[in-house]
């Protein structure tokens, strides 16, 4: 049995073999009661970087496709000397993930090898790359792979053409199948220890192809990613039919305490489904991003997770999200 009162200690010796401390302290939570307070590391652990919000699909589960109809909604690339400022300071720490993607398809940028190559040169440990994979070139696989890209995730959802069309907005599967297995005979030849995913949102427009799907592509690539399609802050239409479940405890949000995104002019959000950018916390042009990750509105955001109070932030007392992410 624990001793409740000297957690910290049980912490420091039991909680070594854990992922993570925090999720040691969940799992503390849950089995004995314990009130879980997680902790920030100094500075975050996953940067997702959205090189551009440019895209050339529009898929019905994503809101791009509706923020684009928007008036004033602006679109841009990163330039790439901000881009070298996060990465310089990211190099900084250990065991930091990057994720080059963000609001739009991450291909349309014309040097994202030239910004993986970038990161790896400088010591980031793991880069994961989402895609849609209509411009996964022969040519842009090759460039991605030698610059050091270390796992990619092609979004297909669909295993007709006509389901592709429905979900995606103009057809297109058969290429991106072709330049799906494509990488895979290049990764397998020339980088065997990079990963590849192929990733499934599964709605009521393509639930009747989810096991097909997974037949198809379960020895093909290294993993297959099934995700349930969600709202993203009532961005999006609902599509699909679950039945209404008991609302489980509702707990902190590991989003405050395991990443950030930068979007393309710098802005820094504390969620990534902060779409319309409505809750910066900062620009990276003007701080540093551990000065923002450690900054008083961080903190404040996460003691109103601690003490429950999700109402009192705009984008957290609309989310349906928050029982699928777990510690």
């Amino acid at each position: 049995m624990v001793n409740i009162e000297n957690i910290s200690q049980y912490l420091q010796v039991a909680g070594r073999g854990y992922r993570n401390r925090n999720h040691f302290r969940f799992l503390l939570h849950r089995k004995y009661g314990t009130k879980f307070k997680p902790k920030a590391p100094k500075f975050p652990p996953m940067l997702i970087v959205e090189t551009t919000n440019y895209c050339n699909l529009s898929c019905i589960h994503c809101p791009q496709s509706t923020l684009t109809k928007k008036a004033g909604y602006k679109h841009g690339f990163m330039d790439f000397d901000l881009y070298k400022r996060i990465i310089n300071e990211a190099s900084l720490y250990k065991k930091v993930i990057l994720r080059p993607f963000g609001g739009g398809e991450a291909l349309i940028h014309p040097d994202l090898p030239k910004m993986v190559r970038y990161a790896k040169e400088k010591g980031i440990e793991s880069i994961w790359l989402n895609t849609n994979g209509l411009l996964l070139t022969s040519e842009k696989s090759k460039a991605l792979l030698d610059a050091g890209l270390d796992r990619i995730e092609i979004s297909i959802d669909a295993t007709t053409e006509e389901t592709y069309r429905k979900i995606k907005g103009k057809t297109g599967l058969s290429k991106v199948i072709a330049n799906t297995l494509e990488y895979c005979d290049l990764k397998e030849k020339l980088y065997p220890d990079k990963k590849i995913t192929a990733s499934f949102v599964e709605s009521n427009v393509n639930a009747s192809e989810k096991d097909g799907f997974i037949s198809f592509w379960e020895n093909r690539v290294d993993h297959v990613n099934i995700r349930s399609v969600h709202q993203h802050g009532a961005l999006v239409e609902r599509l699909s039919k679950d039945k209404e479940k008991d609302e489980p405890e509702r707990l902190p949000c590991p989003l405050l305490w395991r990443r950030v995104q930068i979007n393309y002019y710098g802005g820094l959000i504390y969620c990534e489904y902060d779409w319309e950018n409505r809750e910066e916390v900062g620009n990276v042009k003007d701080l540093s991003i551990r000065e923002i990750w450690n900054g008083a509105k961080y903190k404040y955001l996460r003691k109103l997770h601690v003490e429950r109070r999700f109402s009192e932030i705009p984008l957290c007392s609309i989310c349906k999200t928050h029982s699928e992410l777990l510690w």
